[in-house]
Order: structure tokens, then C-alpha cells, then sequence
């Protein structure tokens, strides 16, 4: 017996001695890296810059003097992925243990994200910390996401932020237009690589046939700007800008497919070798009618587009660098009555609402830089839109033929940064045959002349001046001056203020026209004089890293706008659309709100806008379709090296139709999974995840499915959408 309890012990203080073995070996394999994050061109540490053990989730983030530890690394071969935040990431690998533990320095390289937030609107070509005038900046990972979330528009991505409000001006044609600051959507000018191609009725289009995929980025200047590029820029500019080849070659391919029966199809290819470059984008929407609320009308338009844009890049020589592009697209796009759209139409239903556009446009872009650092830059587009809407028994027909050139001058001095200059803008209509509308035809023609100056007064103060002065050949001459100030009293706080003036010529081709039937707008009368406008906008901003890698943005901005001899759409006894002057004015005054934090792999966004936008007269009305509350939020995890998951929300109130009749707020989510593994991206995506849906609220037409009569359309009215998208990304050169 006394043998067995010995034999008993010998075994448990074995075990025992194997387990503490065992547990020593275990803790001896967890290993401990500690580096130092500098940047490669100035050799100043990066704090904030993260360490993560790739395919894990196991990562630190560097203190202020860019001193960094990884704690829990196992044994053998490990890779290590080092990021920073406007830097090109790298990857490193080590075998643990290692065999000294002094920490390992790693230069990092700034990479395009720095490149990303270069300004263009502005004509300086300065860094977005450096110039006064205020611009937020959709940058290219935002056009990658969207690319795999919504990669036939930029609309929904634009719709994210607080400060624009997209609305849909048609619930058969599905037709989207952008309103900033509670003011309609005439007054926010859309410009392309910095060239306004979307005026007139091409404008009404825009965002619904820009694809993210061909984006390098958006620029968005808010508030009264037409010191920058003339008329309509009175709620503020939004550029889209192209994006350039880069070292390696690249070639991108996108599938997405929704549940309301909408496939894209979209291709990507860049290179650039000695001194040519070339980018080459082309694309296919193919969408079926749906009917979402089963009233017997689509609320989805069946659709079928292609676009095809190339451009060629060429470095004549060290300082001479020319662009040009060229870009086609074709539209078809039927909504109306199911029965008719599935070709079973009947006595009772014939109803069709017919949208067939064609667009073709041609731009080039040359710069000279001179000895004194001076560049010289013409550039110039002209585009053709033909599009031909037949609604029910009526047609309208034209096209228009547009252009625009300019030639300007950039001289920085040590204080001063000079752009000066000229351009023309021609905007010719055509009526075609088969029209029937009352418009006739019409030619502007329009000579600016600009000048700006960007004084860097003190080390932390700059003032920037600008002059414009436009004559027109049928609305006159316009004198458009321009101030902005900017105040950075410490490296984490600054202020920017700007005030200027705007005009808004007479323009057939409205939001409140393109909404009712082309065929009932009358010309624009002689005596209609121009609107003319003034702004002024103020942002502070907080932008600070902290040592635990939280990076962290808060802006709040406050803004003023008045219009006056505002140009509205009247409805004459022959139930004809009639520009009139009203007495009055509109006026615009609010405020908008937003957070940006970054932190590890957590991304978060949060903005409040608060807008009063009305018009006064006798009698004070607010302004149609301009919601005064507004709430956005988007949230973003990245749980490892192949996981994103990311929610958004908006919650749109207060909101007018017709003569101050309020409307219902409703609220709008949506959520995505993406996994990328090499060169695949797979995305799950859901829009309108609460189904929100107008007629929850109020039908979107009344009488008889034969001549419908359409409500005005202020909520989503195509209901919940998931979409899966595909999406194949591959250097050449990597």
C-alpha cells in the first residue's frame, strides 16, 4: 500500500514537473518587438503609426517619439505590417526571437493618400492644411469603398455627408439632383477636372452617370464661390476629379448586382512608362423596371448606359506637361406604366415617361513651368449632349453644344501665391426635329476675367483675395469679389473665413422645371434679370493625433446666404411654366457639425446640419425640399487583415413641400461586409435597410394610372436594396 502511495506521488510530481515545462516553454515562445516609426524623407518620428502581426488583430500604435511594442508574438517566421496615415504601408518579416533587443528602426515613404489631399479647385495646387479657403475632400479610399458599395453613381456617397441633401426629382425617371445649404440645386456647380461641362440640362444628370471606379477624388467647397469659375456657384462647388496613372500598372474590374435588378459592369486600366501615361475607363448599368409599392407605376426606371473614358497623359519635357481626354455615353432610360414596360399595354394603361440622352465630351489640360516657377495652363473642354423625353403624348427634343477655355497664370512669390487669368464659356441649344415644347433656341456666350492672391501675411495668417468680373452677351456684366482668411493659432486649432458674392443667369433648365414637363416651360422672357447673391462662411477645425494613435477631426461650420430678384417657376392660366423675378428674397443660415475619428481599426464619422432656408417676402415660406435637420453617422471596424464591417445612418427632418407643408422625418440605414483576400474584393452591402418608402407616408400620384398626376417626391421611394459586388484589383508592376 505504502508502495502504491509512493508510486502515486512520483507521478504527480512528474506530471507536475512537465506541466511547469511545458508552461515555460509556452511563455518563453511569446515574444516582444519594439521599433521606431520615422519618416524616410525628414527623419522625424511618426506618432500615431501602428504595428499590426498581419492576420491577426494583435497591434500597437507609436508614442509621441514614435516608439511602438508588440507584445504576445509567437515563434518562428512572423509578418509585420507598419502603417501610418498618408504613408505607403510596408511589410516586414522577422524570425522570432530575434536576436538583438534593441529596437528596429522602419522609414516610412509618404504614399498617395499624402498626394490625395493636393487641392486643385482652388488653382493653387497647395496641400488642403495650407490653403484659406475651406475644402473637404472625398479622398480615394472613399472611391474604392464606394466603388464596391454603389459603383454606378457617386449619388449615395455624396448623400453621406450632412451637408448635402441628394434628392430624387422623379419617382418614374429616378432623376437625382444635389442641394447644398437648403437651396436648390441650380446654385451648386458641378465641375469635372475642374472644367463646368454640366451646365444646362446636362447638369440634371451628372451624379447619376459619374462612376466612383473613375474618380481620384471629390472636391467640395461650400458656400458662395463664384470668384473660382464663374456663375452658379452660389451654395458651393463640387469637382470630381480624375484619377492619374501611377507607377505600376493597374487593371480593376467591378461586378455588382442588386435586388432590384440592376447590374454594373465597370473596367479599369492605367500605366504610365517613360513620359506617356494613359488611363482607360469603360462601363455598363442594365437596369429592369421594378414597381416597389405595387401601384402599377415603376419606382425603379428600367435603364441601359455605356461609358467610355480614356485619356492620355505625355511630359513634353521636365516643365511642359499635356492631358487630353476624351468620354462617350449613352442613356436609355423608360419609366412609367408596368403594363406598358412589359409591352401588355391596354386602354387604361399607356402611360410612358421616355429619357434617350447621348453625351460626348473632349478636354485637354497643358501646363509650362517657368524658370521662376511660374506655370502657364490652358485648358479647355467642349461637349455635345443630345437627349430626346417623351412623356406620355409630348416630346422634347435638343441638344446642346457647350464649351469652355482658359488660359491662366500661376506666380508664387515668398508671400504671395498669384493666379490670374481669362476663359470663355458657350452654352448653344438646338431644338430637334419631333420637338413640341415652347422653348426656342438659344446661344450664351460668356468672358471672364480673374484674378487671386494668396498673402501669407504672418507665419499663421493668410488672406486670400479674389476678383472676377464676367459679361455675359445677354444677362450683362457681373463684378464678383472674394475674401478668405485663415488663422491657425496652434498646430491642432485654426480658423477659416470667406465671403463672397455669386450670380445665377436665367436658366430654363432648373431643378423646378426638369421636375414638371419640359414641353410646358415657356422662354426665358427679356426683362428677367439675373440673380445675384452673397455669402459668407466661418469653419474652425480641431485635428490632433494623440499619442495612442486616436487621430482625431471636429469641425463646425457656420453659414450665411442671401439671394436676391430670386428666379421661380410660376404656373400661368394656360398651365404653362413661366420664370418670374419674385419680389423677395431667399436666404439661407445655418450650421453644420461633424467628427472624424480614427483610431487602430475603428473608423467613425458623425455630422449634424442644421439649415433654415426661406424665402421672404410678405409672406415667409421655407424652402421646398430642404430638410432643416439633418444627421449622419457612418461607422467602420476592421477586425483583421480581410474583414470590414461598416454601418451608416441619417436621420433627414423638418422638411417642407409646396407652401410650408410639413412632411414626415424618417430615418435611413444601411450596412456592409466586405472580405478582401489578394486581389478580390467581395461586398455585401444593404441600402435603406428600415424599407423607407414614401408611400408609407403619401401616395406619389394621384388620379387615374392612365395620366397620372406625380406628388413631389421628398423620401426613398425604391425601398430596401442589397447589392453583391465583385471586385478585382491587380498591379501589373507590384
Amino acid at each position: 500500500m505504502r508502495k502504491l502511495d509512493f508510486s502515486l506521488i512520483a507521478m504527480f510530481r512528474f506530471l507536475l514537473t512537465c506541466t511547469l515545462a511545458l508552461l515555460a516553454v509556452s511563455a518563453s515562445a511569446q515574444h516582444t518587438f519594439t521599433a521606431i516609426v520615422k519618416d524616410k524623407s525628414t527623419g522625424e518620428a511618426l506618432p500615431g503609426a501602428t504595428v499590426l502581426l498581419k492576420g491577426t488583430s494583435n497591434g500597437g500604435a507609436a508614442d509621441v517619439n514614435g516608439k511602438v511594442s508588440l507584445t504576445g508574438i509567437p515563434s518562428g517566421s512572423q509578418t509585420l505590417v507598419f502603417s501610418y496615415v498618408g504613408y505607403e504601408s510596408q511589410e516586414k518579416t522577422y524570425t522570432f526571437p530575434l536576436a538583438s533587443s534593441q529596437p528596429v528602426t522602419i522609414m516610412l515613404t509618404g504614399g498617395e493618400e499624402l498626394e490625395e489631399v493636393v487641392i486643385s479647385s482652388t488653382r493653387t495646387n497647395n496641400r488642403i492644411e495650407d490653403i484659406p479657403t475651406r475644402v473637404e475632400v472625398l479622398g480615394a479610399e472613399e472611391m474604392q469603398e464606394e466603388n464596391g458599395i454603389v459603383p454606378g453613381n457617386m449619388a449615395s456617397l455624396l448623400g453621406d455627408l450632412s451637408v448635402i441633401h441628394i434628392q430624387q426629382t422623379s419617382s418614374v425617371s429616378g432623376n437625382m439632383v444635389v442641394r447644398m445649404q437648403g437651396m436648390d440645386s441650380k446654385y451648386t456647380q458641378m465641375l469635372r477636372d475642374g472644367l463646368p461641362i454640366y451646365g444646362g440640362f446636362s447638369g440634371n444628370l451628372g451624379i447619376l452617370q459619374i462612376p466612383p471606379l473613375d474618380l481620384k477624388q471629390v472636391e467640395i467647397i461650400k458656400g458662395t464661390s463664384s470668384t473660382l469659375y464663374g456663375g452658379d456657384a452660389i451654395s458651393g462647388i463640387i469637382n470630381f476629379i480624375s484619377r492619374d496613372p501611377g507607377e505600376d500598372p493597374e487593371l480593376s474590374f467591378t461586378l455588382n448586382q442588386t435586388t432590384l435588378n440592376e447590374t454594373n459592369l465597370n473596367a479599369y486600366y492605367a500605366a504610365k512608362k517613360d513620359r506617356t501615361g494613359v488611363t482607360l475607363f469603360a462601363g455598363s448599368n442594365r437596369q429592369l423596371a421594378t414597381d416597389v409599392n405595387g401601384d402599377g407605376l415603376s419606382d425603379v426606371p428600367g435603364l441601359s448606359s455605356m461609358l467610355f473614358h480614356p485619356r492620355l497623359f505625355f511630359d513634353l519635357g521636365k516643365r511642359t506637361h499635356l492631358k487630353v481626354g476624351l468620354a462617350g455615353m449613352t442613356e436609355d432610360r423608360k419609366g412609367g406604366d408596368m403594363k406598358v414596360l412589359e409591352n401588355r399595354p391596354d386602354s387604361l394603361h399607356g402611360y410612358l415617361l421616355s429619357n434617350i440622352s447621348q453625351r460626348y465630351t473632349a478636354d485637354a489640360d497643358f501646363t509650362v513651368q517657368a524658370d521662376n516657377k511660374a506655370i502657364w495652363t490652358f485648358k479647355g473642354a467642349a461637349s455635345s449632349l443630345e437627349q430626346t423625353t417623351t412623356d406620355d403624348d409630348t416630346t422634347f427634343s435638343g441638344r446642346q453644344v457647350s464649351s469652355y477655355s482658359e488660359l491662366s497664370y500661376y506666380l508664387p512669390k515668398e508671400k504671395h501665391e498669384w493666379v490670374m487669368g481669362g476663359n470663355v464659356v458657350s452654352e448653344d441649344f438646338r431644338k430637334l426635329p419631333g420637338d413640341t415644347s415652347l422653348l426656342d433656341d438659344f446661344r450664351y456666350v460668356t468672358l471672364g476675367l480673374f484674378a487671386q492672391d494668396d498673402w501669407k501675411v504672418m507665419k499663421n495668417l493668410t488672406a486670400e483675395m479674389g476678383l472676377r468680373t464676367d459679361f455675359h452677351n445677354t444677362f450683362g456684366a457681373f463684378f464678383l469679389p472674394r475674401v478668405s482668411l485663415f488663422w491657425k493659432p496652434s498646430d491642432v486649432f485654426n480658423i477659416r473665413a470667406s465671403a463672397g458674392t455669386g450670380y445665377k443667369a436665367p436658366d430654363v433648365f432648373t431643378q423646378s422645371t426638369f421636375s414638371g414637363n419640359l414641353n410646358n416651360i415657356e422662354p426665358v422672357a427679356g426683362d428677367l434679370a439675373s440673380e445675384n447673391a452673397f455669402g459668407t462662411n466661418m469653419d474652425l477645425t480641431y485635428n490632433k493625433l494623440f499619442d495612442n494613435g486616436v487621430s482625431l477631426q471636429v469641425d463646425q461650420a457656420f453659414y450665411y446666404t442671401k439671394i436676391n430678384d430670386p428666379i421661380v417657376s410660376t404656373l400661368t392660366t394656360a398651365n404653362h411654366i413661366r420664370l418670374d423675378n419674385a419680389p423677395g428674397y431667399l436666404e439661407s443660415i445655418g450650421t453644420d457639425s461633424y467628427v472624424q475619428l480614427h483610431w487602430k481599426q475603428i473608423e467613425l464619422y458623425a455630422g449634424f446640419n442644421h439649415t433654415l432656408a426661406q424665402n421672404v417676402d410678405s409672406i415667409t415660406t421655407h424652402i421646398p425640399y430642404s430638410p432643416q435637420t439633418k444627421v449622419s453617422g457612418t461607422f467602420l471596424y476592421e477586425p483583421g487583415e480581410h474583414w470590414a464591417i461598416g454601418i451608416e445612418y441619417s436621420f433627414v427632418g423638418d422638411q417642407y413641400i409646396g407652401q410650408n407643408q410639413a412632411v414626415d422625418p424618417y430615418h435611413f440605414v444601411a450596412t456592409m461586409v466586405r472580405y478582401q483576400t489578394g486581389n478580390w474584393t467581395f461586398v455585401l452591402n444593404g441600402e435603406n435597410m428600415l424599407n423607407v418608402q414614401q408611400t408609407d407616408f403619401a401616395p406619389v400620384y394621384s388620379g387615374s394610372i392612365r395620366h397620372p398626376h406625380f406628388n413631389p417626391i421628398w423620401a426613398p421611394v425604391s425601398g430596401r436594396v442589397i447589392n453583391a459586388a465583385v471586385v478585382y484589383k491587380l498591379r501589373l508592376g507590384a
